[in-house]
């Protein structure tokens, strides 16, 4: 009688569990899961670029997806690495223009005194075609006395110099530029001669000494110290809103020749903004904004507002790019689309141990949300 009594109370607990359960974020999780497949880019990515019709990225080594396998899953090919003298030379950073696309690599040597490794600074390099090869970028810095012949550099030290662009949509709008000793260089190949006049203020058409980002708005190039700015732009349109940070978690957006307005604060870290869903009009359309807790999407609503994130759209986020992890890069490869036909690359990593975080070291490195083919975050 005790036993049949315990298997009935024990039925009825399982039962009120599930029944009251439903939303629970971890039967949530549960629900969302989807089998993951293993990285072929892993590890920690800072960017994601356009070049000419590809796309590529970095983790320490280059990588290149082709025009053909972008809306697909995997497909990356390892792409050939500049000739730095370096034990370890460690790619951090791409950017591109129309013509060129650039990588900062970090020189990593042994030192045999101490027996650890120094970070010895880094070099620019550029490339264009295959039988040019890449080119190492230098940088005018004055006129021998006695020559008077230019002088260069093509070597820069720790932490002095920061390689960006607009990673615009078109082509016609990428351009890629290189802030190093307080000033801003507009790159255009192997070869800089001058820098760009600079301003004191933040977000207009004039660089300021610690400009990082930039986009394509307007006809011109607007420059941020922050970490983030994007524009709506697609293949076949120009852009009709910018969106940039401010105070390292707050959203702002200008329409054409419009004020700068506050949006949203999302209350991380923003390391990286994407726009997606522009169906024609100026007032809608999404963000992707990856943050210090993870992937978000803001939706911008008819009547200019935001309605909150609202992730949960993406079929297994919360159970992928949740708040363990740090998104550093977006990008949404063509704006126009819907959100969830939307192909979406991001990266993931994370700060602390995985045991201290509950992240996972599997999940560090480049995902892919391919609405055409795939309509689940997955690792790339």
């Amino acid at each position: 009688m005790k036993k049949m009594f315990f298997g009935i109370m024990l039925a009825a607990s399982f039962l009120l569990v599930m029944n009251t359960s439903c939303s629970d974020p971890i039967f949530s999780s549960i629900r969302e899961e989807v089998e993951l497949e293993d990285a072929d880019v892993s590890g920690a990515i800072y960017s994601i670029v356009r070049y000419k019709d590809d796309l590529y990225t970095q983790n320490g080594k280059i990588y290149k997806k082709a025009q053909a396998n972008i809306l697909e899953s995997h497909s990356w090919d390892e792409f050939s690495a500049p000739p730095v003298s370096a034990t370890y030379p460690y790619a951090n950073k791409l950017a591109a223009d129309e013509n060129y696309l650039y990588v900062q690599v970090t020189k990593i040597n042994s030192d045999d005194m101490e027996g650890e490794n120094v970070t010895d600074g880094s070099e620019i390099w550029c490339w264009q075609n295959e039988e040019d090869g890449w080119k190492q970028v230098q940088i005018q810095t004055g006129t021998d006395s006695e020559t008077g012949e230019a002088t260069y550099t093509s070597s820069f030290s720790k932490n002095t110099a920061t390689l960006f662009c607009t990673n615009a949509v078109q082509a016609a709008h990428r351009i890629a530029y290189l802030r190093w000793d307080g000033k801003i260089y507009k790159l255009n190949g192997a070869t800089v001669t001058e820098s760009l006049t600079l301003g004191t203020d933040d977000n207009t058409t004039v660089p300021n000494s610690t400009s990082r980002n930039c986009a394509y708005f307007e006809g011109k190039v607007y420059f941020t110290t922050e970490a983030a700015m994007v524009t709506n732009e697609t293949a076949d349109s120009d852009a009709t809103m910018l969106f940039r940070v401010e105070g390292d978690d707050t959203i702002y957006y200008r329409f054409e020749s419009g004020e700068w307005t506050k949006w949203y604060g999302v209350g991380y870290n923003i390391y990286s903004l994407a726009a997606t869903g522009r169906t024609g009009t100026m007032t809608d359309g999404y963000l992707v904004v990856g943050t210090s807790a993870g992937l978000w999407l803001l939706h911008f609503n008819e009547e200019g507002g935001c309605d909150g994130d609202i992730t949960s759209s993406f079929k297994n986020t919360s159970a992928t790019l949740s708040s363990y992890y740090r998104i550093h890069a977006d990008l949404v490869v063509d704006p126009s689309k819907t959100l969830l036909e939307s192909t979406i690359y991001a990266s993931a990593d994370y700060s602390g141990s995985s045991s201290s975080t509950s992240a996972s070291t599997k999940n560090r490195g480049l995902w892919s949300y391919l609405g055409s083919t795939r309509t689940s975050w997955n690792r790339e």
